[in-house]
């Protein structure tokens, strides 16, 4: 399993609950990267797992995905719905699958603005990385999410 690394992080600044987001379009590793990183630092620090929340099942192994933790790991988590990054526990869910048990923070990658709102108000919800994908719905996501920082 490849290890991200978290040099250039904001490892070393005090956690604070707050939601983050990426300003991402399309596939973008990196925004992945980022997000990834984000989730890890939180639910390290808090002593939970991630919910890997993504639309569909079709999104599960995709080349952002692929890129960062090899393909046989990526259709691995995908077939086992489960994975470790860094020491931190992934359960990938999609908006009809609930599988975790909470608290957890949530990666939220390409869901749409609405089923993010559900994920939101879901009892098991933390904290949530949320990973745009496309420029108007970061737009509309920061002016519905102030405090939401973008990473």
């Amino acid at each position: 399993m490849l290890l991200l690394s978290q040099r250039g992080s904001d490892e070393n600044e005090t956690e604070q609950l707050m939601p983050y987001h990426t300003r991402s379009q399309g596939v973008d590793a990196q925004a992945l990267r980022r997000g990834i990183i984000k989730a890890i630092s939180l639910a390290s620090a808090a002593g939970m797992d991630i919910i890997f929340l993504i639309p569909g099942l079709a999104n599960a192994d995709g080349d952002a995905l692929v890129e960062l933790i090899g393909e046989a790991e990526a259709k691995a988590f995908k077939k086992n719905r489960v994975t470790t990054i860094n020491g931190i526990r992934f359960h990938m869910e999609t908006v009809l699958s609930r599988r975790a048990p909470g608290p957890a923070v949530v990666l939220a990658m390409n869901v749409s603005l609405a089923q993010l709102e559900r994920a939101k108000a879901d009892p098991r919800t933390s904290e949530w990385v949320y990973i745009a994908w496309a420029d108007v719905e970061w737009a509309e996501y920061e002016a519905a999410n102030p405090s939401s920082v973008a990473i």
